[in-house]
């Protein structure tokens, strides 16, 4: 009996310990224990902090930072200083004047006084690049407002015209086009949700005529006037502007974490400071510049606590204006950009899912610049999700180790891996230029983007401190590794690659079956193309971990091994492929084909597409324009030709850079794509040269 007992309390107490350490069996890259610490020292709340500190609220900036620095700028190098960052730096840049509001205020003077827009009150009531005015006159209300030849009907010169849709096509229409003094504008994203909401706009004044503003007024009081007009009363209003236009820089901070043997090497972590200047949001970006910082605090502190090593590799940090400053700064340090082996862009990740109805993303780095780093936050994004989703243990919600902050919501984590995307500073470092593979965070959709309601009680203090544990996580493991690490990252990647490998089967065998009997062959041959680049990828992949393998002959066995066995499994799905091809061409009654090359692709398999401009600075003046009009095949595909444009090395052929293209972006066809190359080299950006 009691030897019964003990077997019971046994399996109790393992049952404990199992559940106690749950997620240990869910990563391979740190250990539990130091999993443990790092959940415990990221703050959400101090990542919050950091967001009202830097912007409590949208706010006018005073003429001393236009004349100094900005207040980001000094709160951000009191604070490296104070967590302990190396190389601490301030660099300035030279850019085009700054546009900046002085004060601006929209009053209804008759019937009833009633002040509707103040730039005090919200910054965003008036549009940047609006031009100073003193005007009293009447409201007028222009049906399609958008249209020059409706403003010009209404006689609008010297008057303020309200209309719906976006302010800077009425204006274009009504003050540039017909003499109008300014505009008005009620345009929100979702009216029946957030009817008081001003969204970020801009109106772009004639040059050689420069005149008018751009009033953002409510959804409720736009409706209301123009009911009001509508039956034909008479609406006075005086506009008061005052703008100015300031010297402007770029400020760009810099702080590093040094490596030890491997210093040379380094991870950049990025996150965009300034949203444009005059504008300002908490999360986009307070709340990836908080995150990027916090990061960097985790592993100062861990380091000093003696909880982790000082990392092999350096970990550089940057906080910048939003793509200018990234490429200002790659222009002063492009002999530098060899350094880095791969990075993460940190854009607007602080949101309370719930209330701003997003989804936290994971964008990856693009085919044509692979890096073992994507598997590496892959892995801890969806750790993370696993050990906030977990609905297997007693109680629904009941979780083994939740990642949640004290001051935070308790929601899911709704977590997506995507492919590659655009918009943000990444973009100038991975392109065709710099070529260094980046990973992307950011939560999308976002109801309050660009917007006066982008304000820190949007940002939760959990979604936070998730991130801010992905992002840390992530920066350790890849800058610590040693090379025998290679062969349990190699291992990772392969297991996650078959699974990207299995969405593109899928996606295969759709694509064939439900082609109609004319365009079989052309589904197949596109289905074959797709699997055979979606194998080519994930072993270009692996090779990405030679930075962290060097000469260990164990691990760069393991990499060969990897790869071999892709190459079987390829050569296997491939035979899959034709089973179905041939399958159904017997159901559609028609005869098989052999897969061959058109001549138009044994065309493109002979040439390559060579850059005449060489060195990243001069390439940065080059814009890859093909000439090729919107309603093209390459253009119908997200990101086609960026990836056709930017996979141009010198040494791929036009039909290797078409068939990656349209295998990562679902297309056009390679016969498609020749003709962006041909564009390319009529407006001589390129030169085509044989094989």
């Amino acid at each position: 009996m009691m030897t019964f007992k003990k077997i019971v309390l046994l399996i109790i107490l393992l049952t404990m310990l199992f559940s106690g350490t749950v997620f240990s069996q869910k990563t391979i890259l740190l250990k539990e224990k130091l999993i443990r610490e790092i959940i415990a020292e990221v703050s959400g709340v101090l990542q919050v902090k950091n967001i009202m500190q830097l912007g409590p609220f949208e706010m006018n900036r005073p003429e001393s930072e236009y004349l100094n620095n900005y207040r980001e700028t000094d709160f951000m190098l009191k604070i490296l200083k104070r967590y302990g960052f190396s190389e601490v730096n301030l660099e300035k840049f030279d850019s085009p004047p700054q546009w900046d509001a002085i004060k601006a205020r929209l009053t209804v003077l008759g019937p009833r006084k009633e002040i509707i827009a103040d730039h005090d009150h919200i910054a965003a009531s008036l549009a940047m690049g609006s031009i100073s005015g003193n005007v009293k006159t009447d409201l007028v209300y222009v049906p399609n407002g958008t249209d020059k030849k409706s403003c010009k009907k209404f006689k609008v010169k010297g008057k303020i015209v309200i209309s719906e849709g976006h302010i800077s096509s009425i204006f274009d229409a009504a003050v540039n086009k017909n003499g109008a003094a300014g505009v008005v504008s009620y345009d929100v994203r979702y009216p029946e949700k957030y009817p008081e909401m001003r969204v970020w706009s801009t109106v772009k004044p004639d040059n050689k005529k420069p005149r008018g503003f751009g009033f953002l007024i409510s959804y409720t009081k736009g409706r209301e006037f123009i009911a009001k007009l509508k039956k034909g009363k008479k609406v006075t209003v005086q506009a008061e502007v005052e703008t100015k236009y300031y010297p402007h820089k770029h400020e760009v901070v810099s702080a590093l974490i040094p490596g030890t043997d491997r210093a040379e090497q380094e991870l950049l972590l990025i996150a965009h400071l300034f949203e444009g200047v005059a504008k300002q949001g908490a999360n986009d970006n307070y709340s990836g510049v908080a995150c990027t910082l916090e990061t960097g605090r985790v592993i100062l502190k861990l380091i000093k606590e003696g909880i982790i090593k000082q990392p092999r590799r350096s970990i550089r940090f940057l906080w910048v204006p939003e793509i200018t400053g990234s490429r200002a700064y790659i222009k002063k340090h492009h002999k530098n950009m060899g350094k880095i082996f791969a990075g993460i862009n940190i854009d607007q990740v602080g949101e309370n899912m719930a209330r701003t109805r997003s989804i936290f993303y994971v964008s990856r780095s693009a085919w044509g610049i692979p890096s073992f780093l994507n598997d590496v936050v892959q892995d801890f994004a969806e750790l993370t999700r696993d050990m906030n989703n977990n609905d297997s243990t007693e109680y629904y919600g009941r979780l083994a180790l939740q990642i949640v902050s004290p001051l935070g919501s308790q929601l899911p984590f709704l977590l997506r891996m995507y492919g590659y995307d655009s918009n943000s500073d990444h973009q100038e470092f991975s392109n065709g230029i710099v070529k260094i593979p980046m990973i992307f965070l950011l939560c999308w959709p976002e109801d309050f983007y660009h917007s006066n309601m982008d304000t820190p009680d949007k940002s939760d203090p959990t979604q936070l401190k998730r991130v801010a544990f992905i992002s840390t996580a992530s920066v350790i493991a890849a800058t610590s590794a040693e090379p025998e690490d290679a062969v349990t990252f190699a291992a990772l990647m392969a297991g996650k690659g078959r699974r990207r490998i299995a969405d593109k089967y899928e996606f295969s065998i759709n694509l064939m079956q439900t082609a109609e009997a004319p365009g079989l062959y052309t589904s197949y041959k596109k289905a074959v193309t797709i699997i055979k680049q979606s194998y080519k990828y994930e072993i270009e992949n692996l090779k990405s971990l030679k930075i962290i393998a060097e000469d260990n002959k164990n691990a760069n066995r393991s990499l060969k091994n990897q790869a071999a066995n892709f190459t079987i499994e390829m050569n296997a799905t491939l035979r899959s492929l034709n089973e179905m091809y041939k399958s159904l061409c017997t159901q559609y009654g028609i005869q098989s084909e052999q897969l061959a090359l058109s001549p138009k692709e044994e065309e493109m398999s002979r040439l390559i597409p060579v850059k005449k401009v060489k060195g990243i600075v001069a390439q940065m003046g080059v814009k890859m324009k093909s000439g090729l009009p919107k309603s093209h095949d390459v253009f119908k595909y997200y990101l086609a030709a960026w990836g056709l444009a930017n996979y141009i090395d010198g040494e791929k052929t036009m039909l290797e850079i078409a068939q990656t293209v349209m295998a990562e972006f679902g297309g056009p066809m390679p016969e498609k794509s020749a003709e962006f190359f041909y564009g390319l080299e009529k407006n001589d950006v390129i030169e085509l040269i044989k094989k």
